[in-house]
């Protein structure tokens, strides 16, 4: 008899796979296959002893193809969006959820349209022996879970196996969790998920556990590899689209440094994110799998619309997304302005040698940053780039000499815009001095003789240079001094000395000075 039914099982299998295989080719879009959307991990995770508590034998021992009664799942349990309180489930591994008992097959095909929606942790042709089908409800309300639990021996070959499945109030997640003994399968075995004939989830469980994949649009029905203890299989269903706080929708004159900031999905369980962003409508995926809830698109353009949408995604197997997670858009600060109340003003003169450039941000947002040019060409040169603060040291100017200057304020790469070139023209080379004393060819000069003058015509020197000694030419005693006086120390009687004072604007010495 068992060969029978085996025999008419693959041959079942066969036809099955070659009809949907056809059907797949023709119609199917995955896409709208719900199950799809389901996550699936691999966790460890160790059997329910099924001790204590309030147990339901659902099966007895040495029954095969045994169907229980409809039972109570304890709670409101949610897959695919339609709300469950009853379950039913037969000796070969198969739950069936809703108020309809299962069937008693032991043919196991996911697509199949008979015993939907159902459930199958390890289904094959199983019988109970020694073992039993029974079920209890953990914890409290709202975070029960209903434990299945199935102690069952496989037909071919005759090997004892225990499974069980866990369902998650709240969370709705799925869980599959194998003990010891579910040993290799020559007589083939389904795990997965199915509400309709085309809507499905079907496990492939490889060698390796973690290795193993999931399907929605090629059923398998074949599987045969062992499964050790501890491990399990766990959907959690897709998460809702993440709410995207920052930069609001629509929002206006966002800096161009922002980041992308959401929360997660208020339903669902969500462990990655994908972000798609950019100046399309329709923006490409720039970063998967990311688990934080921030996102550095790096430097943003000035005055320019981003489009960017955020999906919330679960499991390690396949993921769940969302396509109608909503796209939001934000435009960025215009253009900045040009600076203003620049200092020197243009075309001033009489500037000094160690003159500032100073200025002022212009209308509208702060730039980040300024270029400063500057020089004595017509078209001066970039000499700062970027730069945070609104002054800029050019050093010690060069006397009677027009210099140019330009602001350019950015935001990142982005420049203002019409900028003009402005000029000034700093102080005039100093006069000589006057007022020496002592007077040229003087006499009878004291030995205790101090040197002064008086700044010459014009702008007052920064400093003076003094030459003095007994040479006609004499050295340099004295740089840029500040004082219009010098001591040159006890004189010697009967000595002619010689005497000059350069002033100076800076490097910029006066000329002629006798």
């Amino acid at each position: 008899m068992k060969t029978h039914l085996r025999t008419a099982k693959l041959f079942h299998s066969l036809k099955l796979k070659l009809f949907f295989l056809i059907v797949f080719c023709i119609s199917i879009n995955p896409a709208s296959a719900a199950l799809s959307s389901l996550g699936l991990s691999t966790p460890s995770a160790t059997l329910d002893p099924m001790s204590g508590g309030t147990i339901t034998t659902l099966i007895n021992t040495n029954i095969d193809n045994g169907v229980s009664a409809v039972t109570s799942i304890g709670f409101t349990f949610i897959l695919n969006g339609v709300s469950y309180t009853q379950f039913s489930v037969n000796s070969n591994g198969l739950m069936r959820l809703g108020a309809t008992v299962v069937s008693n097959t032991a043919v196991n095909s996911l697509a199949s349209s008979s015993d939907l929606p159902k459930i199958a942790p390890y289904w094959d042709d199983l019988k109970t022996v020694a073992g039993t089908v029974r079920s209890k409800v953990l914890g409290i309300s709202p975070s029960r879970t209903l434990v299945v639990d199935w102690n069952v021996t496989i037909v071919n070959p005759n090997t004892p196996v225990q499974f069980q499945v866990w369902l998650f109030e709240g969370s709705n997640n799925i869980q599959f969790v194998y003990g010891a003994g579910t040993a290799a399968n020559a007589g083939l075995y389904s795990v997965g998920l199915a509400s309709t004939t085309s809507d499905y989830s079907s496990i492939t469980v490889a060698s390796t556990f973690s290795s193993s994949t999931v399907s929605s649009v090629a059923v398998n029905n074949s599987n045969s590899n062992a499964i050790s203890a501890s491990n399990s299989f766990l959907y959690t269903p897709a998460p809702s689209c993440p709410v995207q706080t920052t930069p609001a929708s629509l929002a206006t004159n966002v800096a161009i440094n922002t980041s992308l900031n959401w929360t997660a999905g208020t339903t669902g369980t969500t462990s990655v994110y994908d972000i798609y962003f950019g100046t399309a409508s329709n923006p490409p995926l720039v970063a998967s799998n990311q688990a934080v809830l921030t996102y550095n698109p790096g430097t943003l353009i000035s005055n320019t619309v981003y489009f960017w949408k955020i999906v919330g995604k679960n499991g390690t197997i396949t993921v769940a997304s969302s396509s109608s997670c909503t796209i939001r858009q934000f435009t960025t600060v215009p253009l900045p302005t040009c600076a203003t109340s620049l200092s020197p003003a243009h075309l001033t003169t009489n500037k000094a040698l160690n003159t500032t450039l100073s200025w002022s941000a212009g209308a509208g947002t702060v730039p980040t940053g300024y270029d400063v040019y500057f020089g004595t060409a017509a078209s001066p040169p970039l000499v700062s780039t970027n730069q945070a603060g609104t002054t800029y040291n050019p050093g010690t100017l060069i006397s009677n000499t027009i210099y140019f200057w330009k602001i350019v304020p950015r935001n990142g790469s982005d420049l203002a815009t019409g900028c003009t070139i402005i000029q000034f023209t700093t102080v005039p080379l100093p006069t000589c001095a006057t007022s020496l004393f002592p007077a040229h060819l003087a006499i009878n000069q004291p030995s205790t003789t101090i040197l002064s003058w008086s700044a010459g015509a014009g702008t007052v020197p920064t400093g003076y240079d003094v030459y003095f000694g007994t040479a006609a030419s004499p050295p340099l005693v004295s740089t840029n001094q500040a004082g219009t006086t010098y001591n040159p120390g006890t004189l010697i009687s009967n000595t002619i000395y010689f005497w000059k004072i350069v002033p100076r604007n800076g490097s910029d010495l006066a000329t002629g000075c006798t």
